[in-house]
C-alpha cells in the first residue's frame, strides 16, 4: 500500500464498517417481532429489507473500492482480480437451498424468517 492509497483503503474499511452496522441494526429490528407472530407477508417484507440492505451495502462498498482499485498500479489490480476470481471458484458448487424462493434470493446465508416459513423444509 502506498501513502496515497491509505485514505482509499480507509474508505473501503469505513464502508465495510457502515455495512456491518446497518445489517446489525436490521437484524436487531427484525428480532423485535417474535417469529410466531409473523405472517408470510411479514416474512417476505423482512426479506425485502435484507435484500435492500444487501444492495445498498454493495453500492456503498463498490463506490469506495472502485476509487481504490482505480488508484492501484496494474500489478495490484491483477492481484485483486485474482483474489476475487479465486474466492468465486472456492465457493460451494451446490449452494444450500433455504426455501421455495431460493432461485430468486441466493445471496444471504442467514434468513431469519425461513425457519418459520412452512415450505422451507
Amino acid at each position: 500500500m502506498t501513502s496515497d492509497q491509505e485514505p482509499k483503503w480507509d474508505a473501503v474499511a469505513q464502508a465495510m464498517r457502515e455495512n456491518a452496522i446497518n445489517m446489525d441494526t436490521l437484524i436487531a429490528e427484525t428480532r423485535r417481532m417474535p417469529p410466531q407472530d409473523m405472517t408470510a407477508v411479514d416474512d417476505l417484507k423482512s426479506y425485502q429489507k435484507y435484500a435492500q440492505a444487501h444492495v445498498d451495502g454493495l453500492n456503498n462498498l463498490i463506490a469506495s473500492f472502485a476509487t481504490l482499485y482505480d488508484a492501484m498500479p496494474d500489478d495490484q489490480k491483477r492481484i485483486a482480480d485474482d483474489v476475487f476470481r479465486t474466492s468465486e471458484r472456492e465457493r460451494s458448487p451446490a449452494p444450500v437451498v433455504y426455501g421455495p424462493f431460493f432461485p430468486f434470493f441466493p445471496f444471504f446465508p442467514f434468513f431469519p424468517f425461513f425457519p418459520y416459513f412452512p415450505f422451507s423444509r
